[in-house]
């Protein structure tokens, strides 16, 4: 349409050219510059409208498409299993008549038995390996340790050649117990148990309350412990 309005404009300025320009001349112009203005207001607008939805359009679908949750995985969930039905319960007259028929045997079981119920021989308990000796024997072998040492002479006593090959020796710590396993000496700064030889040469045959006896040379001396 403006192309149009160009051209008439410019065929009427070529056609009044050298004419002095009259009174619709002047106002024509204005006229005929006033209806492109008039149409080219709304078509600005059109078009500005259609792109304003445009874009409201777009942004909207791009916002959809962010704004939706990503699909979840369901597991699959088996089938709860099938229960099987219980069978009715029986009668309460047939329920106390089997409750009958069973306590009737159960009561005449222990007549049955008692006839033929004897006392069992009794059994002597054997006794456990590795177990403690009981008191009695105890008492006996701690009777037996001193009527041996008794008899025993001390190590002060014995001749003096036997006296001369013995090692000078030290007892700092004595420690009786009534398991042998548990009695030990400390000599010359070294600890010892029962049947262990002194680096001296000396061994240790036994450790008494009193003191400690000692094999050397092929006999045997009690060393007494002051207490």
């Amino acid at each position: 349409m403006s192309y149009i309005l160009d051209a008439l404009r410019k065929a009427e300025r070529e056609r009044n050219l050298g004419q002095p320009p009259s009174m619709q001349a002047v106002t024509q112009p204005s006229a005929l510059r006033q209806p492109p203005r008039r149409l080219l207001v709304p078509l600005l607008a059109g078009v500005t409208l259609l792109l304003l939805v445009t874009m409201a359009l777009l942004v909207w679908r791009h916002h959809r498409a962010a704004s939706a949750p990503a699909p979840v995985a369901v597991a699959a969930v088996p089938a709860a299993p099938a229960i099987a039905a219980m069978p009715p319960p029986a009668d309460a007259g047939d329920a106390v008549s089997s409750f009958d028929d069973l306590a009737a045997p159960e009561e005449a079981a222990p007549a049955a038995e008692e006839p033929a119920a004897a006392p069992a021989p009794a059994i002597a308990a054997a006794p456990r390996a590795g177990a403690e000796p009981s008191m009695p024997a105890v008492a006996a072998e701690e009777e037996a340790a001193v009527e041996e040492e008794d008899s025993l002479p001390l190590l002060r006593d014995m001749p003096a050649g036997y006296r001369a090959g013995f090692p000078s020796i030290t007892v700092e710590v004595h420690v009786y117990d009534d398991n042998p396993a548990k009695r030990w000496v400390m000599v010359n700064t070294r600890r010892y148990r029962e049947g262990e030889a002194l680096s001296e040469g000396p061994r240790i045959a036994e450790i008494t309350p009193d003191g400690i006896v000692f094999e050397h040379q092929g006999q045997r001396a009690l060393y007494p412990i002051a207490r």
